[in-house]
């Protein structure tokens, strides 16, 4: 198979796994203030900053009250130093398949994490948080669509 083939192969069959994960995180049955793990996305760094932009709590429109962002930080600091605790653990090597335990560790601790910040948010910030996360989801399952696309003049 030739390189550009093979490359295009791959991207195919990553984006279809991306867009199966994507509906199934969906389906799923969340608790109260929880949002699937899609939506949210557990790839990227593990730091304070960028799971806080992840999660999107920085955004104004949630109009945090300060104790309710004190709150939130202590939340994600925990986060991170368990999420760190779980690397050394349990490491995940690129390119190498995680162990379903080390998935599943992971998976407990952000969906925690979600149910945590759901909880600590009233109704009203409640909504436009899941909104917001849902407006991302679409965005990322759009671009999974767009690269999946038949490929026109290669």
């Amino acid at each position: 198979m030739k390189n550009g083939k093979w490359k295009r192969l791959m991207l195919v069959a990553t984006a279809g796994a991306m867009a199966l994960l994507g509906v199934s995180a969906a389906a799923q049955t969340l608790p109260s203030g929880a949002l699937p793990r899609s939506a949210l996305g557990m790839t990227g760094p593990v730091d304070h900053t960028s799971t806080i932009r992840r999660l999107g709590i920085g955004d104004p429109a949630l109009k945090l009250t300060a104790r309710q962002r004190a709150q939130i930080d202590d939340f994600v600091s925990a986060y991170v130093t368990q999420q760190q605790v779980l690397a050394e653990q349990q490491p995940i090597t690129p390119g190498v398949r995680p162990s379903e335990e080390a998935i599943a560790a992971r998976r407990r601790a952000f969906d925690q994490l979600s149910i945590t910040i759901g909880n600590t948010l009233n109704s009203e910030q409640r909504k436009v948080w899941q909104n917001a996360q849902m407006q991302r989801q679409a965005q990322m399952d759009a671009a999974v669509s767009r690269s999946l696309a038949p490929a026109r003049n290669r």
